[in-house]
């Protein structure tokens, strides 16, 4: 978890000029606990489950070329591509914990 990306650090510190950093970074990570900068430090990620849906294709044949212009057939198009992944986002997402993930 990360607390701090270091940036104005590495800049008044001049790591930014000296050895091209642009972070100095303060952060805690599972389970060997605090660290500063970019030594060599052992952290384990945590685990987490990956969920993922393939959703039908999206046909767009009873549009033409033209409404590619029309902001309104666009937005309309946009907020139809948002709602379905939305609800199947929605769908994923019930009954999860973060980080744990789903368990059944």
């Amino acid at each position: 978890f990360t607390l701090s990306s270091g940036k104005k650090f590495a800049e008044e510190s001049g790591f930014t000029k000296m050895f091209n950093l642009h972070s100095w970074p303060v952060y805690w990570s599972f389970p060997f606990g605090w660290h500063i900068g970019h030594g060599p430090h052992i952290s384990i990620p945590l685990p987490s489950q990956i969920t993922m849906s393939i959703l039908p294709a999206i046909s767009l044949e009873q549009y033409t070329i033209e409404d590619a212009e029309d902001r309104a057939v666009l937005k309309e198009i946009n907020d139809q591509i948002t709602a379905i992944m939305q609800k199947e986002l929605d769908k994923l997402a019930k009954h999860r914990i973060p980080i744990i993930g789903r368990i059944s």
